[in-house]
């Protein structure tokens, strides 16, 4: 893939998964995330790779036209999945597009706004977050 001017740019985060997304223009479109193509990345995760195809497929972008770039790093595949989504929204502005089916679908996918749930920290003198020692009854 030769380096083309940036056309858009977007970032999405998912509990601590960051993605960082760049639009190459009069592309082939290609779809690199850290450098390996999509089935080489979700390798063994077909369920996140039709997830994301299915998002391209029905997002109002042309994306033959554009060769898209995307680091993303931190927590597991869903959350980086999430995390390549919410990029793209951001990229193409895609909530700003007051078309019925293109809210539609952002509902679908879970990103008309993002989620912001984060794992919540161990307290001192606790096990977990809120897990407790038992009382003394007597």
């Amino acid at each position: 893939m030769e380096q083309a001017e940036i056309l858009k740019q977007g970032t999405g985060k998912r509990k601590t998964a960051v993605a960082q997304l760049r639009v190459y223009g009069n592309g082939k479109g290609d779809f690199k995330i850290n450098g390996k193509t999509v089935e080489d990345y979700f390798i063994g995760s077909t369920i996140f790779l039709s997830k994301l195809q299915e998002f391209l497929d029905r997002a109002p972008i042309d994306k033959n036209n554009y060769d898209f770039k995307v680091k993303v790093e931190g927590s597991g595949y869903p959350s980086q999945l999430h995390a390549i989504l919410f990029s793209i929204v951001k990229a193409f502005d895609l909530t700003k597009n007051k078309e019925e089916s293109t809210e539609k679908l952002l509902k679908d996918f879970s990103v008309l706004r993002p989620n912001t749930k984060q794992k919540e920290r161990q307290k001192p003198g606790q096990k977990k977050a809120r897990k407790e020692r038992q009382s003394r009854k007597r």
